[in-house]
C-alpha cells in the first residue's frame, strides 16, 4: 500500500506523525510525507524509510498561496499515485481540497482545532466557508473535540467524527517523572535559575495572546507580589505571526523580572515539568494540547482556561483547576491557591499520575492505522460493488 501524509510543517513530523510513518514502513507500506520546510535541502530524502517531498504549504489564508501549492499538490499525487492520502489541519486541507481531483483516492483529514467557531462577523463567514467547503470534498474528517464535532457537522454532514483518543496523545517514555535523572534536574534548575525553597510554576507554548502568555504573566506578577518565593519558567518561544498581548513596557519588566526564567523552545521540556509544581495554561483556542497531557503524564497539576480542549484535557478539582473567566484575578487567584495549598497540588498530582496512561500516543498510532485499513477496505468495496 502507498500512503501520502501531508502537513504544513516538517516539524508535525518530529513532533508526532513520524511514530506513525514508521509504523506503516515497518508494515510494509510505501510511505511519502509532504510538507513546507526551510531547511528541507539540508535533510536526507528518506527519513526511516519515508520518502520526504517539499510543497510549499501556507500557513495562511492567501488564496494566492493555497492555489500554488495546490498545483504542486497535484502534480506530486501523479507522481507517486498513492492508495490513500492523509492531511493534517486546516489549512493544508484546503490546499488538497483545491488540488482534489475525482480520480484521487481515499482523504483522510485530521483538523487539530476548527478556526471559524472562534471567529465572528466577517472572519466568521470566510473562515467557515473555506474550512466547510474544504472539508466536504475529504472522504473523512476527524476532530479532535465534541465542540468542533457539533459545529462541524452541523454544515457538513456525516463524514465528520469525532476521534476516539485524546488527540495525538504523548510520549509516555519521555514524559515520566520516574525516568528523569538528577543530571537532568539539576540542569534545568541552571537553565531556569531556580532558588532554593522557590515554588515552581511553569508556562509551556508560544508566548503569544491567544495561548494566554499575556494573561499569565499578568497574573503571575500580581501572585509572586504576594508570595515572594514563587517563579516561573517560561518554555516557548515568539510567533512572528501573532502578537504577545503584552505592552513594550510590560515586555521589559517581564523580561527583566528577577523571578520569571525564560528558557525559549526546547527538546526536553520534561527536565523543566520535572522541577516545576504547577503548568500554567490559560489558552483561549486549542485543538487538544500537548502541552497539558504533557504535564499531567509528569504529575504536574494545570490552571487553565475552560475552552475547547483543554477542558477536555484537564478536569477541574481533579488533575488541575479550569477558571471560567480569561481575566488576571481568576488566574491570580488560581495561582495563589495552589501555592498555598500543599495538600491539594498532592492531590491534583497523584490523579493525575493515576490517569496517565489515556494519554499514551501508541493508542493514536493505533487508531489511525486501523481507520487507514478501514477506508481502503470500504473503497475496495465501493469499487467492486459499481
Amino acid at each position: 500500500m502507498k500512503i501520502l501524509v501531508i502537513a504544513p510543517t516538517f516539524a508535525t513530523y518530529t513532533m508526532f506523525l513520524n511514530r506513525v510513518c514508521k509504523q506503516l514502513a515497518a508494515n510494509k507500506w510505501e510511505v511519502h510525507w509532504a510538507s513546507s520546510d526551510f531547511d528541507f535541502e539540508t535533510r536526507q530524502t528518506s527519513t526511516d524509510g519515508v520518502q520526504c517531498h517539499r510543497i510549499n504549504f501556507p500557513r495562511g489564508a492567501n488564496p494566492l498561496d493555497h492555489w500554488k501549492a495546490a498545483k504542486e499538490l497535484r502534480a506530486l499525487v501523479a507522481e507517486i499515485q498513492p492508495d490513500i492520502i492523509d492531511v493534517h489541519f486546516s489549512a493544508a486541507m484546503i490546499t488538497t481540497a483545491l488540488a482534489k481531483k475525482t480520480s484521487w483516492p481515499p482523504i483522510l483529514a485530521t483538523v487539530h482545532g476548527l478556526r471559524f467557531p472562534n471567529q465572528t462577523g466577517i472572519r466568521w463567514l470566510i473562515e467557515s466557508s473555506a474550512e466547510c467547503w474544504a472539508a466536504r470534498r475529504m472522504t473523512k474528517i476527524g476532530v479532535l473535540t465534541d465542540d468542533d464535532a457539533t459545529a462541524l457537522s452541523r454544515y457538513v454532514g456525516s463524514n465528520v467524527f469525532r476521534q476516539p483518543v485524546y488527540g495525538i496523545g504523548c510520549n509516555l517514555n519521555i514524559f515520566d517523572a520516574a525516568r528523569i535523572t538528577a543530571k537532568q534536574r539539576a540542569a534545568a534548575i541552571e537553565e531556569a535559575n531556580v532558588q532554593a525553597g522557590e515554588l515552581v510554576f511553569v508556562y509551556i507554548g508560544r508566548t503569544i495572546e491567544f495561548k494566554g502568555y499575556a494573561l499569565t504573566m499578568r497574573a503571575f506578577l500580581e501572585a509572586q507580589s504576594k508570595i515572594q518565593n514563587l517563579r516561573m519558567i517560561v518554555c516557548g518561544s515568539r510567533d512572528p505571526m501573532h502578537r504577545s498581548g503584552l505592552s513594550d513596557e510590560e515586555e521589559r519588566a517581564v523580561l527583566n523580572h528577577p523571578k520569571i526564567s525564560h528558557v525559549g523552545w526546547s527538546n526536553e521540556v520534561q527536565k523543566f515539568l520535572a522541577v516545576s509544581e504547577v503548568t500554567v495554561f490559560p489558552s483561549r483556542r486549542e485543538g487538544m494540547p500537548v502541552n497539558l497531557m504533557e504535564s499531567l503524564a509528569m504529575g504536574v497539576p494545570v490552571i487553565t482556561y475552560d475552552s475547547r480542549g483543554c477542558r477536555e484535557v484537564i478536569e477541574d478539582e481533579s488533575t488541575g483547576l479550569v477558571i471560567s473567566k480569561f481575566e488576571v484575578a481568576d488566574l491570580r487567584d488560581a495561582i495563589l491557591r495552589l501555592a498555598e495549598d500543599k495538600r491539594l497540588r498532592q492531590r491534583l498530582s497523584d490523579t493525575a499520575i493515576e490517569q496517565r496512561d489515556q494519554f499514551d500516543r501508541q493508542l493514536f498510532v493505533d487508531e489511525r492505522i486501523s481507520r487507514f485499513e478501514e477506508m481502503l477496505s470500504e473503497s475496495a468495496n465501493s469499487t467492486t460493488n459499481r
